[in-house]
């Protein structure tokens, strides 16, 4: 009994520590979750990217990784925005991705490196090499394991959901590593090399194409075949795998095939006029990207594999397509160029000429949108723009022209490295004051309004406004009109500050031909300051002394920097006043007859200073 009892309690301690070690190489190396964690972004190899990619051409920085360094494997990105790629000097290289510069270097044990790594999400990279062997090498640049194959590397490793990493071999295998310590899982022998990069379907069925003509399905679990689909040239070609199923594979017999991933059986395929070396990409909609040794990039259509559109480069096109959140498809060609089309139409975005072939290498996309490529000149780009953040102070006040274009605050700009035409537009009741940067952005004159700004990276411009008042006079003229001698008329004025700062007013005065003839009288304004939106009142008052015309200058001065002084006309005329009428008669008129003999006539008199007529009637007497 105790001897059973032991027995079970054995056993149950091996399954626990198979259990446990099952766990820990399921959670070790899955793929990293990063922009671009491995050749062709995701297992399906769609090289379609949840980020905008750059929308013009620029280089952000180069590096040369010296003589027989050609850069022809394909960038991958890490978690931290490390660029990780391999070099024909032998080299693995990561590289910060803001300047370029090497975070560290491993060096293999002799051969060229023409796979792309590949990144578990505890960091490991994973790239294979021309001296044979499949590396591990930790996020510090140290070596993890790494493993002889019998032949050159040339393959881009895969990792499963489970950890498991897939790669071929020049050996004629496709091999299944576990992750934690490079032991070989299994292998699958095709009858030929296997430079293609397996892809993974969602049922875990490895895809991967061979020298010897075939596209093999392989079971994930054990590594035997579940079918294989014959082309009539060799398939160097890296699978991808649509979202119903439907392989996509390029062959050396010019075409591209469509197999349905159930039985590997043809759906379609398509003629180019060259071998399609190139690994296709799919984007949202569907439409299958491919290069061809015939120079030109393909749209094909997913569901009858009829072309959509193709564009001729001046070289071959085996780089592998990649494709930004907004359908823009990025590709390098052996003309040097580095190339952005339009996905709907195919026509050219932008293109950007390397110092080399761009031949294997494939385009990376980062989450900021920079195109990581190496090229045949030994250097590793990072193309792109950088954004240019636009601030003003105070906050949403006024614009800036940067460009030819006008940028509010908060606002933002892509713009590859160079220097741009700036112009500040205060708003109104501010001045432009001075120009202040962060990043790597430059200014040529800070305390100009028009002047230049140099990108070199990303960077703030930022346009520093002072607040000033804005004086505001009513009425700007006042004519009094006729007012009598000794007489008087007033008026009033009204002063407001519409600006954004305390306006200041001096001593109001009253100057001109006339200015005995006017006087200020209940003044409110004079050597007072008022606060944006207040006013205050004064009086003017016109009092003739002479008949005439008369005018003068009331003079409002102030901090205003644009009108010193407010000046309002003033004008009144003086005149005489009306004499008063006179009159004279006898009364009452009815004694008139009594007076008369006495006068000796009978008379009435009228008279009247007023048209300055004098009337005198005289009747004699009887």
């Amino acid at each position: 009994m105790k001897k059973s009892l032991s027995i079970v309690l054995a056993l149950l301690l091996v399954l626990s520590v198979a259990a446990v070690v099952m766990l820990t190489r399921q959670a070790e190396a899955q793929l990293a979750d990063t922009p671009w964690p491995m050749f062709r972004h995701d297992p399906q190899h769609t090289g379609r990217s949840p980020y905008l990619g750059a929308q013009a051409a620029g280089v952000k920085w180069s590096y040369d990784t010296g003589a027989n360094g050609a850069v022809l494997s394909s960038p991958a990105i890490g978690s931290d925005g490390t660029i990780y790629v391999g070099s024909h000097n032998g080299k693995i290289y990561a590289f910060y991705s803001d300047n370029g510069t090497v975070k560290w270097s491993y060096a293999t044990v002799s051969g060229r490196v023409f796979s792309s790594p590949a990144i578990g999400s505890d960091g490991t990279i994973y790239v294979g090499s021309e001296d044979k062997n499949l590396y591990a090498i930790n996020a510090d640049g140290t070596l993890k394991w790494s493993y002889a194959t019998d032949d050159k590397v040339i393959s881009s490793p895969a990792i499963g959901s489970d950890g498991t990493i897939y790669v071929g071999s020049f050996d004629n295998n496709l091999y299944a590593f576990y992750s934690d310590n490079g032991t070989v899982k299994w292998s699958c022998a095709t009858l030929g090399r296997v430079l293609s990069s397996p892809a993974i379907g969602s049922d875990g069925t490895i895809y991967v194409g061979s020298g010897d003509n075939n596209l093999y399905a392989i079971y994930s679990d054990n590594g035997t075949v579940k079918w294989s689909y014959t082309t009539l040239g060799l398939v160097r070609s890296s699978p991808a795998i649509g979202s119903d199923g439907t392989i996509y594979v390029g062959s050396y017999d010019d075409k591209l095939h469509a197999i349905y991933s159930d039985n590997g059986t043809k759906k379609w395929s398509c003629a180019t006029l060259g071998d399609v070396y190139s690994s296709p990409a799919i984007g949202s909609d569907g439409t299958i990207y491919v290069g061809s040794q015939d120079n030109k990039l393909y749209a094909i259509y997913s569901d009858n594999g009829t072309e959509k559109w193709s564009y001729p480069t001046l070289g071959r096109v085996s780089s592998s397509p990649a494709i930004g959140s907004d359908g823009t498809i990025y590709v390098g060609s052996d003309d040097f160029k580095l190339y952005a089309f339009y996905s709907d139409n195919g026509t050219k975005k932008w293109s950007y000429t390397t110092g080399g072939c761009i031949y294997y290498s494939s385009p990376a996309i980062g989450s900021d949108g920079t195109i990581y490529v190496g090229s045949g000149n030994n250097k590793l780009y990072a193309l792109g723009t950088y954004v240019v953040t636009f601030d003003t102070v105070p906050a949403n006040t006024g614009a800036i022209t940067f460009d030819g274009a006008n940028y509010s605050d908060g606002d933002t700009a892509s713009k590859v490295t160079g220097t741009y035409s700036i112009t500040a537009n205060p708003a109104a009741n501010y001045t432009f004051t001075r120009w202040e940067t962060e990043g790597s952005l430059s200014v040529t004159d800070s305390n100009s309004a028009t002047t230049t700004c140099t990108v070199s990276g990303d960077g703030t411009l930022r346009m520093v406004q002072t607040a000033v008042p804005d004086i505001t006079v009513s009425p700007s003229s006042i004519n009094f009109g006729s007012v009598k001698i000794g007489s008087s008329s007033s008026a009033q004025v009204t002063v407001t500050n519409d600006g954004a700062a305390d306006l200041v007013i001096g001593t109001i005065t009253i100057g001109g031909t006339n200015a005995d003839q006017f006087s200020i009288q209940n003044d409110d304004c004079s050597e007072q300051t008022l606060a944006p939106g207040a006013s205050a009142t004064l009086g003017v008052v016109f009092s003739p002394t002479s008949t005439g015309d008369k005018s003068a200058t009331l003079s409002i001065p102030s901090d205003d920097p644009d009108e010193a002084t407010v000046n309002v006309s003033l004008s009144g005329t003086g005149v005489i006043p009306p004499s008063p009428s006179v009159g004279v008669e006898v009364y009452p008129p009815d004694k008139l007859d009594i007076l008369a003999p006495w006068l000796g006539l009978a008379s009435i008199l009228a008279l009247a200073i007023g048209g300055g007529i004098l009337v005198w009637r005289r009747r004699r007497a009887d």
